[in-house]
């Protein structure tokens, strides 16, 4: 199936969240999305390493006769570091420090994806991001679909309220949300097809002008069994048509 059938279907977007530069994403993306795109770079073990991935997507891009500067809005340093505490929020900076030296040109953002909760009490990532991007999930936290949008838009407000109040007036948006359509209930978080719809509806009245929705298709090569099913089932296009 050609990638590009796959992704005519987010045609209608702005922009296109990428996690990884696996089997040439990015450079397919490149070539098939006539929007921007949010990149990632996982590997932060070193400077060599951010280096080698920045380079990657970068040489993806010209593969696509695309320039990074131009197809490129935000660059992720890295997702939930400090919320799986794999290392302390100056770590965090440090590597986006690190990211922004190796391609200092770029003139669009430099972040992190986390949640609310790695913010509160170290506001000096607030300092080390050009615009805070959370992963902001309503049914982990046992909202209802009802009450989604009020979640997302609650968690933006209180984030950005606390960056301010440690001198750092940065702009707050969502980098991450959703609703699964299959998968066990948690509490009033019930994982369901209407209430996918429901979920992202809200989502989308509250606070969709900046929040990015968790995700195209379903993701079935993850473990189905973790988090009460729900893993592989978030899709709002359901599976990708090389899937179907």
């Amino acid at each position: 199936m050609s990638p590009s059938l796959t992704l005519s279907k987010v045609s209608g977007f702005d922009i296109l969240r990428l996690y990884s530069n696996d089997c040439s994403v990015v450079q397919y993306a490149a070539e098939s999305f006539e929007g921007q795109l949010f990149v990632a770079v996982n590997d932060v073990s070193s400077k060599d390493a951010i280096s080698t991935e920045l380079y990657s997507i970068a040489s993806s891009i010209g593969f696509a006769n695309k320039n990074f500067n131009d197809v490129v809005h935000t660059v992720f340093v890295g997702n939930e570091l400090v919320y799986n505490e794999w290392y302390s929020a100056s770590d965090v900076a440090n590597f986006i420090n690190e990211a922004k030296s190796i391609f200092p040109d770029f003139p669009g953002e430099w972040t992190t994806g986390e949640t609310a909760s790695s913010y509160y009490g170290n506001p000096d990532l607030c300092g080390a991001v050009d615009a805070v991007y959370l992963n902001n999930h309503p049914w982990f936290d046992n909202q209802s679909a009802d009450t989604a949008g009020d979640y997302v838009l609650s968690h933006v407000e209180a984030v950005a309220a606390f960056c301010s109040e440690h001198g750092h007036n940065k702009s707050v948006k969502t980098s991450e949300t959703g609703w699964p359509w299959k998968g066990d209930t948690n509490g009033p978080a019930v994982a369901s097809p209407q209430n996918q719809v429901t979920a992202v509806g809200k989502i989308r009245d509250a606070a969709g002008d900046s929040s990015i929705v968790f995700s195209a298709y379903n993701e079935l090569w993850k473990d189905g069994s973790l988090n009460g099913g729900v893993e592989q089932n978030w899709g709002v296009l359901g599976n990708a048509p090389s899937e179907q």
